[in-house]
Parts: C-alpha cells; structure tokens; sequence
C-alpha cells in the first residue's frame, strides 16, 4: 500500500515538474535527443527502484537520480572530461541585472568554473534548489556544498569584475 501511495505521488511530481527535469537533463547533455534519453533512464530507474524513498523526500531524491544519469550518460559517450557546459535558454536570466552584467557575461563565467562549482551554482540559482537539497542530489555534505557555493561566487566576481575593467 505504501508502495503504491509512492507511485502515485512520483507520477503527480512528474506531471508538474516535467519540464524543470528535462531542462536540468538538458543542461548537462546539451542536446534534446540526448536528454530525452537522460530523462527516460531515470524515470526507468525511479520506476524500477525496489526501494523507493519517503515522499517527503521525492524531489530531491528524483532530480539526483537525474543528474547521476546525466553524468552516466556522459561517460558513457566519453565526454564527461572534455564536457564543456552552458546554460540552457530556460536557466538564462532574461535581463541585464543592476551592475549591467549581461546573460551572455555571466555565461562565459559559469562556464570558466569547474564542473562541480558550476552545477552547484547552476541547481540552487538556476533551478531554485536551496543549498541543502543541492548537497542531497550531489550526494554531498551540505556544509561542502555551502564552502564551494561561496567559492564559486567569488570566482564569479571576480571574473565578472576582470570583464568590467
């Protein structure tokens, strides 16, 4: 019984945040072909799992198995070393922000950050996790996650004050 109160919860969430899930996959794989297949191989993985977790932790428990098929699926295509990422349209901020930092400025800077600062930074301001949920999807110490959030924006920063000058 609990299994299925799961399964109907997992479908609702699917229904609602189809397109955030897409968009993230999209992210990573930069190609709609490509995250469409992400998107598949982990909703196949929710569905199979024989060990569902509590609903209250649904979402971040999905969007993890997202972006671990992601990461799959770019090893898998022997790209994951050379992956270069960029924001997706969905995630672009749509203006010029206070200090006159373009989409375009703050693109070229995300994607100076490593992989692991980038998704940070992309998961808690593009996709609006909080740092907590972020750790728990990377399967990481929240206070990590924190130190490299921080460590990020400071490199973001700079960069964007390098360009200004």
């Amino acid at each position: 019984m609990e299994q299925k109160k799961f399964y109907k919860a997992l479908e609702s969430y699917l229904h609602e945040e189809g397109n955030r899930i897409y968009r993230l996959a999209y992210s990573y794989v930069k190609n709609e072909e490509d995250a469409l297949d992400v998107v598949q191989a982990a909703m196949l993985k929710a569905l199979t799992t024989k060990n569902p977790c509590d609903i209250q932790y649904l979402k971040t428990w999905l969007y993890r198995i997202v972006v671990n098929a992601a990461l799959d699926f770019l090893r898998s295509r022997k790209r994951y070393t050379e992956f270069t990422e960029q924001i997706s349209e969905e995630f672009k901020p749509v203006s010029v922000s206070k200090e006159g930092i373009s989409s375009m400025e703050l693109e070229d800077s995300l994607n100076g950050l490593s992989f692991e600062l980038r998704t940070i930074v992309v998961l808690h301001l593009f996709a609006g996790f909080t740092l907590h949920e972020v750790a728990e999807i990377l399967e990481m110490n929240s206070n990590t996650v924190k130190t490299k959030y921080y460590r990020a924006l400071k490199l973001l920063r700079l960069e964007l004050n390098n360009d200004d000058e």
